[in-house]
C-alpha cells in the first residue's frame, strides 16, 4: 500500500529516503522519487534548467535533465523514469540514453529495453529503442520481430520489416509468416514496400491471396505490382477478385488472365462488357477496349452449352454493335471500336446459331 500519496509528500525527503523509496516503493512513488531525485542532482549540474519551472509538470525539463542522469551515470533513475513517467517522450528519451549508456553484458538492461518494447503502450518508445544503433544487442527471435511487424503504429511496422529483411535469409522470412501481413497492412508505402519483397522472394500467389483478403484501395497496389511482374494466373485464383464487381479491381484481373482461361473466364469477359456497354453515360471504354482480344481469343473451341449460357450477355453485345452509326471520316478511335464491333457481331451470331443448331 502506499505510502505517499502525491509527488508534493515526496519531494521534500531527504536523499537517503528517495533512494530508498526509488527501489521500495509502489510505481507511482518510485516515479514521483526519481523526480525528486533528478531535481536534486540537476541542481547541481543544471540549476538553469529547474528555474524554468516545476519538475512534476514540465515534460521538457524531465526530459532535459535525463542528459544530466546519463552523464552521472544514475541508470536506475532513469529506469525508473523510462518505465513509468506519464509522459510517452520523456519515456522513449529514457530508453534512448538506456541504449546509448548500455554496456554488452549488462543483462539486466536488456531485460528491462525488451519489457519496455514490448509492454510500453506509446509508439514512440518502441521507435526510440527500434532506431538504436544498439538495438541489434537486443537479439530478438524472428518471431518477437514478427510480433513487431504487425504494431499499430506505422513507423514501428516499417522499421522493423527494415530489420527482418536486412538480418534474416529469405526462407526464414517466408517461413515467418510475416508476409501475412499483406492481406491487413493498409499504409500504402508499407504495404506497396512488403509485397515487392513477397515477390522477389518468389511469392506471386501470396500476393495475390493477399490483394483477395485487402480493401479495394490495397488490392490495387498489390495487383498492380503483379501486373509489372507479368505475372500470369488461371481464372480460378482470379475468381474472388473479379467477383467484387470493381472496375479497378477488373482492369487489374484482366491484365493478369492466363489468356484462353476457358468457358469461366469468357462469361466474366462477356458478362463485363455488356454490363459496361449498358451503363449510362461513356461506357468504360479502358476496360472494353483491354478486353476486346481476350474475349476473342476466348470464343475459339468454346462448346455449345457454354456459349447457351453466355447468349444473354453475347446478345447485349450485338445489340449495342448493331446501335453503333456509321463515323464521321475524322473519328478514327470511333471507326476502329465500329470495325471491332462488326468483327465481334459477326462471330457472336455465328456462334450463337451454330449453338441453337445443335440443341
Amino acid at each position: 500500500m502506499a505510502t505517499y500519496g502525491s509527488y508534493e509528500a515526496v519531494r521534500d525527503l531527504d536523499h537517503d529516503a528517495l533512494r530508498r523509496l526509488l527501489t521500495d516503493g509502489d510505481r507511482a512513488e518510485r516515479v514521483w522519487a526519481a523526480w525528486a531525485l533528478t531535481a536534486i542532482l540537476g541542481s547541481q549540474s543544471a540549476p538553469d534548467i529547474l528555474a524554468s519551472g516545476d519538475l512534476s509538470h514540465s515534460t521538457g525539463i524531465r526530459r532535459q535533465l535525463l542528459v544530466v542522469l546519463a552523464g552521472l551515470g544514475e541508470n536506475l533513475i532513469i529506469r525508473t523514469l523510462a518505465e513509468g513517467d506519464p509522459s510517452p517522450v520523456v519515456r522513449a528519451s529514457g530508453c534512448q540514453y538506456l541504449m546509448q549508456t548500455w554496456q554488452p553484458g549488462d543483462v539486466d538492461s536488456a531485460d528491462f529495453l525488451r519489457f519496455c518494447l514490448f509492454a510500453d503502450p506509446a509508439a514512440e518508445v518502441r521507435d526510440e529503442i527500434l532506431k538504436s544503433p544498439a538495438f541489434d544487442q537486443l537479439e530478438l527471435s524472428l518471431e518477437q520481430l514478427v510480433a513487431l511487424a504487425n504494431d499499430p503504429a506505422e513507423q514501428v511496422r516499417g522499421r522493423v520489416a527494415v530489420v527482418i529483411h536486412d538480418r534474416f535469409p529469405t526462407a526464414e522470412i517466408v517461413a515467418s509468416g510475416l508476409y501475412k501481413r499483406l492481406a491487413v497492412e493498409d499504409r500504402r508505402e508499407l504495404l506497396l514496400e512488403l509485397g515487392q519483397r513477397a515477390l522477389a522472394a518468389g511469392g506471386e500467389e501470396r500476393v495475390l491471396s493477399a490483394a483477395e483478403a485487402q480493401t479495394a484501395e490495397g488490392a490495387v497496389v498489390l495487383l498492380d505490382l503483379l501486373v509489372e511482374a507479368k505475372a500470369r494466373f488461371a481464372w480460378s485464383p482470379l475468381n474472388a477478385l473479379a467477383s467484387r464487381r470493381d472496375s479497378t479491381i477488373d482492369l487489374r484481373v484482366l491484365r493478369l488472365l492466363t489468356p484462353g482461361s476457358g468457358p469461366v473466364a469468357l462469361s466474366w469477359l462477356a458478362y463485363s462488357i455488356a454490363a459496361r456497354l449498358s451503363q449510362e453515360g461513356v461506357p468504360d471504354w479502358d476496360f472494353i477496349e483491354e478486353a476486346w482480344q481476350p474475349l476473342m481469343e476466348s470464343l475459339d473451341g468454346i462448346p455449345a452449352a457454354a456459349v447457351n449460357q453466355i447468349r444473354p450477355n453475347m446478345e447485349a453485345i450485338i445489340r449495342y454493335a448493331e446501335s453503333i452509326p456509321a463515323p464521321e471520316p475524322d473519328q478514327t478511335e470511333a471507326g476502329d471500336r465500329r470495325l471491332y464491333f462488326v468483327d465481334l457481331r459477326r462471330k457472336l451470331t455465328a456462334m450463337i446459331e451454330a449453338a441453337a443448331g445443335q440443341a
